[in-house]
């Protein structure tokens, strides 16, 4: 049976989200208010059990694991638009817990996300596979070695200092859509600033 979810509207559908995750894992999860919830909807510490049906193993999460819920209130008539969407707030929430500065502590060992936004089962091309293929590349990324290269020779406030400024400078670009980096190996610094003027502009 198909419900109407976007009529709900983001706090009904959030409602609803929570209601459903107390009832099938248990008391231990915890519903956050209205506000800044640094990035929990909801969220448990104690194991969640998921039980085994007719169409799945059942399976059990340990540590932490944090609910966030996404709500589209209009759903595009093209599947992959909606895939789309969902992946672009599931990459902004990614983006947020990797950044150190943005004040997510703990990072879940789990992340639970809960949406209204249909996902195509069609696999290797499907809303579902490319979501979990982008997931996947993200968290790769995150954990290239090559990323660790001479990270003994540092201290660790320095290379605290180094990702939070590329995080900036990265953030600056996104903002103004592109622009020009300058680095000053002799200052130890980098600046952004905006792509040159053309002719035609």
């Amino acid at each position: 049976m198909a419900y109407n979810l976007e009529q709900l509207g983001p706090t009904g559908f959030q409602d609803l989200a929570a209601a459903l995750s107390v009832q099938i894992f248990g008391s231990g999860v915890q519903v956050m208010g209205a506000g800044r919830d640094g990035g929990r909807d909801l969220y448990c510490k104690a194991p969640v059990i998921w039980h085994k049906t007719e169409d799945r193993t059942g399976e059990v999460w340990e540590g932490y694991t944090v609910f966030q819920v996404k709500h589209k209130r209009d759903l595009a008539p093209r599947p992959a638009d909606n895939a789309s969407w969902l992946w672009g707030q599931v990459r902004e929430e990614l983006e947020a817990w990797a950044d150190p500065a943005s004040g997510r502590n703990p990072v879940p060992d789990n992340l639970l996300i809960i949406t209204n936004v249909p996902l195509t089962p069609v696999p290797g091309s499907g809303g579902h596979d490319s979501l979990n293929d982008s997931i996947q590349r993200f968290v790769d990324g995150l954990a290239d070695d090559s990323r660790d290269v001479e990270v003994g020779a540092h201290r660790a406030a320095d290379w605290e200092k180094a990702i939070l400024t590329g995080y900036t400078a990265w953030r600056q670009l996104r903002a103004q859509g592109g622009g020009v980096i300058d680095m000053d190996m002799s200052t130890q610094s980098l600046t952004v600033s905006a792509l040159p003027a053309t002719e035609n502009d």
